[in-house]
């Protein structure tokens, strides 16, 4: 994608008309199907202006990509659009932000059919305004065709125009390119302002515009017209008569007799072919009703089979439930086992804690007790004897009688013991001498 200026707003100079023109579209690698013939054609039947340069596309030429000038849809024109633009034209294509080939066929359609439309309500007086169109119609992007745009009414007493072609076959391939002044003239283009696009998918403003009660009243008023028919009111006459186009030449007007014959025979096509659809639905629907009865009796069958399967489901449903009873009885039970075990295993935890404590008061108070002292002491007293009696053997040049314990009256008993008796051995574990011949 890419984006290029539309036209200045000032007059374009002669140097700006071979300027670069792309505008974002969605149409890039779908070639031209017109040729050199159609192309004259085309001229002939919509009177293209000469000034403007209608050309083919060259390889790899694409609609929303030119070399220079724009692209247009052979479709646009069918469906009433005339170059160089006018000047409702260029300002609703201001307004939106959008291209002249960004519009799909009804779009414009609608654009030109509403301009006729206006001016047959007012007698010419007062002309269509961008506000009135999209008071009226929504712009919208078409979701399958990114880049492209359509107009939707807003509410139903808002689709003004009738009877719009609801398909247009293969119109993409179909289109050549113009160059120069296809804004507008230069007079037209230097009073109205007509900027360049901005976004690559437009400018949307979707915002619905505030009319007041004189333009409601117009659109009322057009509203109740009764000719408000697309083929009707986008003739080359009308557009002649209300300056949407030039003075029809009288090939454009054969071409115009030609196409509306044509849409006359296809739509009579379209009613026989009807009527063939009308008789081959009724013998589809007597077959139908055929397979109705076989359906109804085969229906009965299965609601049988049916009743028979919900009472066995009933009885299932019962043992269910009896079941289901149960276990929720044997889980009312392990809950209650499982609250006294918590209680049983709290009362353990609680004499635990009191065994543990009764322990530590028991061993506190022996260790305060006189016994426990005396115990000390006579310990240490024995041990201090066993130690002087080595030490006298081992140096029995030192007297250690000088040394005296002090451990008050109560372990006086001990020391009063006698090394030999202290170091007696008992006579159960005394071993006989190896040179005893009586031992």
């Amino acid at each position: 994608m890419s984006g290029s200026k539309a036209g200045p707003s000032s007059a374009p100079s002669s140097t700006q008309k071979d300027e670069v023109e792309t505008i974002y579209s969605c149409a890039v690698g779908i070639p031209s199907k017109t040729d050199e013939r159609k192309l004259t054609s085309l001229r002939s039947w919509y009177q293209i202006p000469d000034e403007l340069n209608p050309r083919l596309a060259v390889r790899d030429e694409w609609c929303c990509q030119p070399r220079f000038g724009i692209g247009v849809y052979e479709a646009y024109l069918l469906g009433g659009l005339r170059l160089p633009l006018n000047t409702f034209a260029r300002e609703l294509l201001s307004w939106l932000g959008i291209g002249l080939c960004q519009l799909n066929p009804n779009a414009w359609r609608l654009i030109v059919s509403m301009q006729v439309l206006w001016r047959e309500v007012f007698e010419g007086d007062r002309p269509l305004t961008v506000d009135e169109f999209l008071f009226c119609y929504k712009p919208s992007e078409i979701s399958q065709s990114r880049g492209f745009y359509q107009f939707t009414a807003r509410r139903k007493d808002c689709r003004i125009i009738k009877s719009l072609v609801t398909s247009d076959r293969n119109w993409k391939t179909e289109f050549f390119f113009v160059s120069g002044f296809w804004a507008g003239r230069p007079v037209d283009v230097s009073r109205d302002s007509f900027p360049p696009y901005t976004g690559e998918l437009g400018n949307l403003r979707v915002r619905r515009p505030s009319l007041n009660k004189f333009y409601l009243g117009r659109v009322q008023k057009a509203r109740l017209h009764p000719e408000r028919d697309f083929h009707s009111l986008v003739t080359l006459q009308r557009l002649a008569i209300w300056g949407l186009g030039p003075e029809p030449s009288p090939e454009a007007l054969a071409h115009e007799i030609t196409i509306r014959r044509r849409m006359a025979t296809m739509k009579e096509n379209k009613g026989k072919g009807a009527m063939s659809k009308f008789i081959a639905a009724s013998r589809q629907a007597t077959e139908l009703d055929r397979t109705r009865l076989l359906l109804e009796r085969r229906i009965k069958e299965v609601k049988d089979e049916c009743k028979g399967w919900a009472e066995t489901a009933a009885e299932a449903k019962d043992a269910a439930k009896g079941l289901l009873d149960l276990v929720e009885e044997l889980k009312a039970d392990i809950v209650e086992k499982d609250s006294r075990l918590d209680h049983f295993q709290v009362k353990v935890d609680e004499l635990s804690n009191s065994l543990v404590r009764a322990k530590d008061e028991a061993v506190e108070e022996f260790r305060a007790s006189k016994q426990f002292t005396d115990l000390l002491d006579a310990n240490y007293a024995a041990g201090f004897e066993d130690f002087r009696m080595e030490a006298k053997e081992k140096f029995p040049e030192v007297d250690f009688s000088p040394i005296v314990l002090q451990l008050g009256g109560a372990s006086s008993s001990f020391l009063q013991t006698s090394s030999e008796d202290v170091n007696v051995e008992d006579d159960a574990s005394t071993k006989p001498a190896q040179d005893d011949p009586d031992a």
